[in-house]
């Protein structure tokens, strides 16, 4: 913990004026830093990237607000979750000092679940229902803040100016990019919906084995369900060795068509493969990058982890 006690307190009755009971760091997110925090119930007070967040609170607030509004609308939303965030004393939703970009929600319980658990028919579910309360909205009510989420040609951009790292470069990762960018880049996924954008489990409230809503809404973007739908894919349709299983991804697709109350065309299941593929090798790609700009952007675990995990991604 960078910042002491009374500072932190400090900070949390900016948000609530209860007697702070308890507190501590939760999570390693490489992008914010969150603390738990006891005070009558429980919260998590996060500090934020102020290079990333500076400059978009506004998108945020909205982004968020139009989500919560969504989910009240929603005629099947019940029992739903949505992140509680807390007003400060001046009505908004972030608290801006000379230490940092603040903001705070009640803390939600989610069930532990680990990857081998993860059942692919209930991650469907969950990001089909999200993108059907998400339809209670429309694309341009949101902003992106962060618009290259997706965007492979600007990562690909990132990775052509590292070509002068003094990092012992992978041949057969940069053969690898040279033989498949090409085709990757010219793979056309529609957008105009809205959706999560990092519809990773970590980001997922489970109850009882279900999906009952996400967290880490900074995402939230107009966008391709079939980047959300992809990133499911990857977190729970791939064997031990990180290979693609097809059972495992027609039940994500039944529980999508099941969660959005949709149906899923043979060409939209073709692209969605495509999408899965495309998705894996942007990620390889960024982690590549990170490896040779010298781990500015992923925490690594362990030396090697990023250039580990781009052999894992790109090699199919």
């Amino acid at each position: 913990m960078d910042m002491t006690v009374n500072n932190l307190e400090q900070i949390i009755h900016e948000f609530i004026d209860s007697p702070v009971e308890d507190m501590g760091p939760l999570g390693n997110g490489h992008i914010n830093t969150s603390f738990f925090i006891s005070a009558g119930d429980n919260y998590v007070l996060q500090k934020m990237n102020r290079d990333l967040f500076a400059d978009h609170l506004k998108q945020l607030e909205n982004n968020y607000l139009r989500y919560k509004f969504c989910c009240v609308r929603a005629h099947d939303a019940a029992g739903w979750i949505c992140p509680d965030m807390m007003k400060t004393r001046e009505g908004g939703l972030f608290h801006i000092c000379d230490d940092g970009i603040w903001r705070m929600y009640r803390y939600v319980r989610s069930d532990r679940i680990s990857r081998d658990e993860l059942d692919p028919y209930a991650i469907g579910a969950g990001i089909g229902k999200l993108h059907r309360i998400l339809k209670m909205s429309s694309a341009g009510d949101y902003s992106a803040v962060i618009p290259h989420l997706h965007d492979l040609g600007y990562y690909y951009d990132q990775y052509l100016m590292q070509k002068d790292s003094g990092r012992t470069r992978d041949t057969e990762l940069d053969e690898m990019i040279a033989d498949n960018i090409g085709h990757f880049m010219n793979i056309f996924i529609p957008e105009g919906d809205v959706i999560h954008g990092d519809a990773k489990p970590d980001n997922m409230i489970f109850r009882d084995g279900k999906v009952v809503g996400f967290i880490d809404l900074d995402t939230m973007m107009p966008g391709s369900i079939f980047n959300d739908i992809a990133d499911g894919m990857r977190y729970c349709c791939e064997t031990e060795d990180h290979m693609f299983n097809p059972s495992k991804a027609g039940s994500l697709i039944t529980g999508y068509c099941d969660g959005a109350d949709a149906e899923i065309t043979d060409d939209a299941i073709e692209l969605l493969g495509h999408t899965y593929y495309r998705n894996r090798f942007m990620l390889g790609l960024r982690y590549y990058t990170d490896y040779l700009a010298g781990n500015v952007y992923f925490t690594e675990n362990y030396p090697g982890q990023s250039l580990e995990k781009a052999r894992q991604l790109m090699v199919m």
